[in-house]
């Protein structure tokens, strides 16, 4: 019986782990075109902070323009 690359496969995946992907959600409120940071601080997202930050993370990103 031909089980131990099955079990091997398993274990590898079970001890190595996979992290899931998450999704951000930037929304622009500020009108200026500079790079901030974080876009945590109200009036502190701008796009050109919200881009970079959204092809920084992983998984798909939402980046609200109002």
């Amino acid at each position: 019986m031909r089980t131990f690359p099955a079990v091997a496969l398993c274990l590898s995946a079970l001890l190595l782990g996979t992290s899931p992907a998450t999704a951000a959600t930037f929304t622009v409120d500020s009108t200026a075109d500079d790079f901030f940071g974080a876009c945590v601080a109200p009036g502190d997202c701008t796009l050109r902070s919200a881009i970079t930050l959204a092809n920084a993370a992983p998984g798909p990103d939402t980046i609200i323009v109002p």
